[in-house]
């Protein structure tokens, strides 16, 4: 591979960071604050790419070092070339965000156990219908037991298939990026839930119901279970993911 091929994969994937930092696209990866090191990561290829190509211009031919590209294999000739991959993928695929196939595939995860201190992050609920992620829904049935026995929350999420034909709702919550993403899921019951099993997955919903007391305690202790009161379909959201 030439220098100037070299120098034209890092400008376009300098490009690639700063056009989906430019919109909501790189939400589906990275979370809200890092939109800035997209950007300066991005404009640094950028320039880097741009300044070594002036360099090689104003350099003297006898500079490139023709020839050198003889002495490295195949493997190693090729191995700049897997620099365009990123490109082509966010240039002609744009991979949606994690969804129903992520949960299926990676499973339930249970939250960290709190600190000795006490429950971190979460403060009183108000009276009345508590709207909440559903993160944070799963971390008070599993961490404060008991305390959300009975209560009337909403939640927004997507569908995904449940056992014996039923249906959950799930969030990913992510620490970094999608790399590391965790599932939260709340098992959806009532006579509104057995409707919303024939929705396709993927399916955004805000729910609102009432959380079944004791329902934490089965299955792995990490799935809440919600007894729909009323449920509808919404747009996804520009950012997918909890924190």
């Amino acid at each position: 591979m030439g220098r100037t091929t070299q120098h034209a994969l890092l400008f376009l994937l300098g490009a690639a960071l700063l056009r989906i930092a430019a919109d909501d696209t790189y939400l589906r990866y990275v979370r809200p604050g890092h939109r800035w090191l997209l950007i300066g990561a991005g404009a640094v290829m950028v320039v880097l790419a741009a300044v070594a190509v002036l360099r090689d211009v104003r350099s003297s031919p006898d500079a490139h070092g023709h020839g050198d590209g003889h002495a490295h294999g195949a493997v190693e000739r090729h191995v700049p070339w897997l620099l365009l991959a990123p490109v082509l993928v966010l240039a002609l695929v744009a991979p949606p965000a994690l969804g129903a196939d992520a949960v299926a595939q990676g499973g339930v995860s249970a939250p960290a156990s709190p600190p000795a201190g006490g429950v971190p992050g979460l403060e009183p609920l108000p009276d009345g219908p508590a709207t909440m992620s559903v993160a944070e829904l799963v971390k008070r049935a599993v961490w404060e037991r008991g305390s959300m026995d009975g209560r009337e929350v909403v939640l927004v999420g997507f569908t995904v298939p449940g056992e014996a034909g039923g249906v959950e709702l799930a969030r990913l919550s992510i620490f970094c990026c999608a790399a590391d993403a965790r599932v939260n899921v709340v098992e959806l019951t009532g006579a509104p839930a057995t409707a919303l099993a024939a929705l396709p997955p993927d399916t955004w919903l805000e729910v609102r119901g009432t959380v079944e007391p004791g329902s934490a305690a089965g299955r792995a202790d990490v799935v809440p279970t919600v007894v729909v009161g009323e449920a509808r379909a919404v747009p996804a959201p520009a950012d997918p993911y909890e924190f």
